[in-house]
Order: structure tokens, then sequence, then C-alpha cells
């Protein structure tokens, strides 16, 4: 049995907001320009969508996968980089 795990660090609405607070500290409205900010922070500029992240749970659940084992595999549009 394989053991990994995925990292969506970039996902819409109530999970930007989630890490926004953990990188802003405490409670952040999410306005236009606040969001715009965040968005320049992706290398991708924009956000995941739920497929691409469901995309990356499918194959790891998948039979293609069964080498891989104690990965986090980040799916944050190269937002962590270099960590």
């Amino acid at each position: 049995m394989n053991r990994a795990g995925i990292d969506p660090a970039a996902l819409p609405s109530d999970e930007e907001r989630g890490l926004l607070r953990a990188i802003r500290g405490g409670d952040v409205e999410l306005t236009d320009e606040v969001r715009a900010g965040y968005m320049s922070s992706i290398p991708m500029g924009r956000v995941a969508s739920v497929e691409e992240v469901t995309g990356v749970v499918r194959f790891l659940a998948s039979p293609d996968s069964a080498y891989i084992t104690g990965a986090v595999i980040p799916v944050d549009g190269g937002l962590g980089m270099g960590h």
C-alpha cells in the first residue's frame, strides 16, 4: 500500500481566505486588491480548479501510483517552488 498526499495550496474562495489568513495572520477581507496581490504571487497566475486537484487525487488512488510512497505532491501553481 502506498502512502502519499497532496498539498493544494492554491484553491478558490474559502481556501484562498484560509491561505491568506495563514500568510498575513488573522482574518483577511478578500478584496479585489488583496486577491490580485495573492494571484500575482502564484507563478501560474491563477488558483487551481477543483478538477486539477481531484486529478491528482485520482492518480494517487490509481494503480499508476503504485510505487509512490511518502510523497507530498504540491498542487499549488508553483507557489511553493523552492520550499
